[in-house]
């Protein structure tokens, strides 16, 4: 029979082959025109277009959306995942003209890329093509792409998850040939790439491939080896300070914060052992269902049985004597395998005893990513140990065969969806957690120096005023007002029109006023003077109540309903000392994501909001050309830059620019990197010649 040769036209054939397979997973989303309700989809194909936006403005690396919040310079992209959506909007831009289209041709380029380096990986290995093409197969078809294409909408994790076979294939091969300059520089590049695709594909990868590493090393003692390959690691991530940094200071201060559950919770969300060793997939038929706690999350078929006959063939003593280079990696492999695999399930809350940091990874399903990757290469491994390296097409086809079979894959009957591409285009905003990297106030009051008004959002349910439950003001943030007061408007819904209701607030518990609840429009101040507040607490509670006219709670009334407009308290500023942020709109523009405003400030105006998010150290703000220093103003539920001005005229210049050393760090390593490029470039160079 004949053997699979590495010909030219085979590796063309193999192509087309990896290209269905990829193309097979984008099933569920077979529409060009109706988008799948996926809050997370219409996230990425809104930031799409934004970032396309950015690319017209000549904006590298990507940091702004530049439509969220009515151009504030919502920093999105600093913050996630910048090289995603750079080259999801370049395909957007220039080669394809629908922004959904582009979503799904970024996913089917993405697999396929991490379909050509699995078999490039795996053949390397084996030095067997047979092998490499099953272990392609197992990597295209695993269930757990199944939930993150059809059901989650997880275009960032896809995307690192098919980076893993690059960054793996270059990383031994560099670890194995230290003096390539070829394998550093494409190690460093594959790594800085996973970071600014998907941080938490990054964290675990890394972990787990060090791991694999150190215990290779432990077998050949070539420790220079292990530490050049982590210094490659090192170097990437110097590369991508300028995403890290900021990340790293700022992400505990975002109300991204909020959703980074703590070890009980992410254990408590983990799936079952069932769920995981099940033959087959939950067949999900509402998109709209919180999938990521009941979708049914699968290893596969192929990746069970080929750790299971490892597992036996080490225990066996089937692999003392090695017999090729590969034997001495099957070893470690089940050992990261199922250290993954531990963290994926366990019988007891494993993540009480991680660091912090590893904690962002929000559910355990997402272990399955590093499954992907090491499954296929066990698998791999015992194929040539079964058939002892003499695998030919017949093992091929019938394998494939096998494999598509086994894995069962899921083509979810999604619920007819209200959305279309046109619908996007006409407003493409970030709408799903679309506040995750904006300074949370209640939780660090510390970055308000200034306060034009203070939404109390929370106290306001579908536009009706909750009532009989507290919301908790910072003391901090009462102290900056010269005259606090709550301000509230609306309208009064008394179904029995009874005289007797009052609705009344209550700060720390004590009545600060009370007024009619008799049926009409509402428009209601009262004051909160702190001088009235006994206790020294940090954050005091401010309670809506409704009373009978003997100061009597009426709890669980159906009788009342209040619809709210706004529920806000002021008193922060004088009129007279601050300039009007509406009237300063009119003077400002953006230019390639500069605020430029030129106004003139007249006498006795000390203070001025302008319309830009507040982040402390990431902006340049210059006045009359000189850089100023800014402080955080809370305006209409955000925290806003507040500058003081100069009498007279003044021209404003604003720009998010990051953080400077890490901007610095990384400009320095990438220089770094291009001069080790063009060495390497001037040594093929002097041997061509």
């Amino acid at each position: 029979m004949k053997i699979l040769t590495d010909s030219f036209p085979t590796r063309v054939l193999l192509f087309i082959f990896f290209a269905l397979l990829a193309m097979s997973q984008l099933a569920p989303l077979e529409s060009n025109v109706l988008i799948p309700n996926q809050a997370d989809l219409l996230n990425h194909i809104a930031a799409i277009i934004q970032a396309a936006k950015e690319l017209n403005a000549h904006q590298f690396p990507l940091r702004i959306a530049p439509l969220q919040y009515e151009g504030l310079s919502y920093p999105y992209f600093q913050f996630y995942a910048p090289t995603s959506y750079m080259f999801a909007a370049f395909i957007y831009k220039w080669l394809i003209p629908n922004p959904y289209m582009a979503y799904k041709a970024t996913i089917w380029s993405a697999l396929v890329f991490g379909g050509v380096y699995l078999y490039r990986l795996v053949h390397w290995l084996t030095k067997s093509s047979p092998a490499a093409i099953l272990a392609t197969t197992v990597f295209l078809t695993t269930p757990y792409l199944n939930i993150l294409v059809g059901a989650l909408g997880a275009f960032n994790e896809i995307i690192g998850i098919s980076l893993i076979p690059f960054i793996l294939y270059y990383t031994l091969r560099d670890y194995k040939n230290p003096n390539q300059i070829k394998f550093l520089l494409l190690v460093s590049l594959g790594w800085y790439v996973l970071i600014t695709v998907h941080i938490i594909t990054f964290i675990f990868s890394v972990g787990l491939i060090g791991l694999l590493l150190f215990l290779l090393t432990c077998q050949n003692k070539q420790w220079m080896r292990f530490i050049r390959t982590i210094i490659a690691i090192f170097f990437s991530c110097a590369m991508a300070t300028w995403f890290l940094a900021p990340e790293i200071l700022f992400a505990p201060h975002f109300s991204v914060a909020a959703s980074f559950p703590n070890a009980n919770a992410i254990y408590s969300f983990s799936s079952t052992l069932a769920s995981f060793l099940s033959p087959t997939l939950n067949k999900i038929i509402n998109m709209q269902q919180n999938v990521v706690t009941r979708a049914h999350e699968s290893i596969g078929i192929p990746v069970i049985l080929a750790v299971g006959v490892a597992i036996y063939a080490i225990c066996n003593n089937s692999v003392i004597t090695k017999k090729n280079e590969y034997d001495y990696y099957i070893g470690p492999l089940v050992i990261i395998f199922l250290v993954a695999f531990f963290l994926l399930w366990s019988p007891v809350n494993v993540w009480e005893w991680v660091p912090k940091p590893l904690l962002v990874i929000q559910y355990t399903m997402r272990m399955l990513a590093q499954l992907m990757w090491i499954g296929p290469l066990i698998f791999a491994w015992v194929v040539c140990w079964m058939f002892h390296d003499k695998l030919d097409v017949r093992h091929v086809t019938v394998g494939m065969l096998l494999i598509i079979a086994a894995t069962n894959s899921l083509l979810p009957t999604l619920a007819s969806s209200p959305y279309s591409v046109k619908d996007i285009l006409k407003k493409p905003l970030i709408t799903f957690n679309s506040d995750a990297y904006m300074i949370d106030v209640n939780n660090n009051p510390e970055f308000v120096t200034k306060i034009n008004n203070y939404q109390l959002e929370t106290l306001v349910n579908h536009h009706k005023l909750v009532l009989n439950e507290a919301f908790f003001i910072p003391r901090t943030l009462l102290q900056l007002a010269y005259s606090p007061q709550l301000k509230i408007q609306g309208y009064v819904l008394n179904k029995k029109n009874k005289d007797q209701y009052m609705l009344t607030v209550k700060l720390d518990n004590q009545i600060m006023g009370t007024v009619s609840a008799k049926s009409g429009p509402l428009e209601w101040s009262v004051a909160l003077p702190l001088s009235h507040i006994q206790s020294e607490k940090k954050l005091l509670p401010l309670t809506f109540v409704v009373t009978n006219n003997k100061q009597k709670s009426i709890k669980n009334s159906t009788d009342i309903l209040i619809d709210v407009d706004k529920v806000e308290l002021i008193g922060f500023q004088k009129s007279s000392e601050s300039f009007n942020p509406l009237e300063l709109n009119n003077h400002c523009h953006v230019v390639q994501e500069e605020l430029i405003c030129q106004i003139t400030v007249p006498q006795g105006i000390h203070f001025m909001e302008l319309p830009m998010l507040y982040y402390p150290k990431l902006l340049k703000v210059t006045l009359n050309g000189k850089t100023i220093s800014y402080d955080g103003v809370l305006s209409d539920g955000k925290i806003k830059v507040g500058i003081v001005p100069k009498i007279g005229s003044n021209i404003i210049k604003a720009k998010f620019v990051g953080l400077g050393w890490a901007n610095l760090a990384s400009q320095i390593s990438w220089a770094i990197w291009g001069g080790i490029f063009l060495i390497y470039m001037g040594r093929c160079f002097i041997r061509i010649r």
